[in-house]
């Protein structure tokens, strides 16, 4: 996990080397922001090509504990496996920090 050193956004990566079709991926991504909040929404959602990688967009709200929150993740897999890189803030921040977190989300490369 990773966090601004000024603020409130934080980041996650998560890998696994199994493969998962990107709308089965969409599918537990969802579920495992329902572990938080049972009603989360998924407010967009799109398909992008970063640095030359199809990814899947998704970006969900919800609340947690009173607690209003943003996810906004780049999902991708292949048969070298799986990517979760997922940032996020409190709904009354994105405004603050979606730039930074569009900024770092797009930085995602295939290292060789």
């Amino acid at each position: 996990s990773l966090e601004l050193i000024e603020g409130d956004p934080y980041a996650m990566f998560l890998a696994e080397r199994i493969e998962i079709d990107l709308e089965n991926l969409k599918e537990i991504a969802v579920e495992n922001a329902k572990a938080l909040d049972p009603d989360v929404k998924v407010d967009a959602e799109s398909d992008r090509i970063v640095n030359g990688h199809k990814v899947k967009y998704i970006q969900m709200s919800g609340q947690a504990k009173g607690v209003k929150f943003i996810y906004q993740g780049y999902y991708t897999s292949n048969e070298s496996g799986t990517v979760q890189f997922v940032c996020f803030t409190g709904k009354n921040l994105l405004k603050n920090y979606e730039k930074d977190m569009q900024e770092l989300l797009n930085g995602l490369v295939k290292a060789k």
